[in-house]
């Protein structure tokens, strides 16, 4: 009886090993798949919070895009109006007009609109070449006019300057 006890026993023992075994790779398991599906999830949270940035971007560009003819119009007219500049109740209106459109421009900065400065030299990210003129006052590739100013949102062109480049 002892031997068949014995053997039992051993028996046993290995079965109780082999749960113990299968026990251990399936918690392994199970760790390595709740690791892998957090880092899922942190990866899924970074790239939700992305699109929600560029979504809030692209909706903000949007407004200020639509904002960027009234300011064409503004300095369109504010040129012209100091080139026939008359009486002084004209001036007075033109006055006017210069304080609104430097508040539009306050606040354009403000929501992180700027204008492009960087004028003096041609960059295809930065410009629009509309025309290339011949000039000998300028190198090939400078900028001899700058037609329509160009703005940047947050460090993004938002409209490239529209220009004339000297051949």
């Amino acid at each position: 009886m002892s031997d068949s006890y014995e053997k039992e026993h051993n028996q046993k023992e290995q079965i109780d090993a082999e749960q113990e075994h299968v026990q251990t790779e399936e918690c392994a398991l199970i760790k390595e798949n709740f690791i892998r599906l957090t880092a899922d999830f942190q990866n899924f949270k970074r790239r939700v919070e992305k699109d929600r940035e560029q979504w809030s971007y692209l909706a903000q560009a949007d407004v200020v895009i639509a904002f960027l003819p009234i300011v064409d119009n503004f300095e369109r007219a504010l040129v012209e109006a100091k080139k026939n500049q008359e009486s002084s109740d004209f001036a007075q209106w033109i006055t006017g007009f210069e304080l609104i459109y430097k508040s539009l421009q306050t606040t354009l900065e403000k929501m992180g609109v700027t204008p492009i400065k960087e004028n003096s030299t041609f960059n295809p990210e930065l410009h629009e070449a509309l025309v290339t003129v011949p000039s000998e006052e300028h190198n090939e590739g400078d900028i001899v006019e700058v037609m329509q100013q160009g703005f940047m949102f947050k460090g993004k062109v938002l409209r490239p300057s529209k220009v004339s480049v000297a051949q």
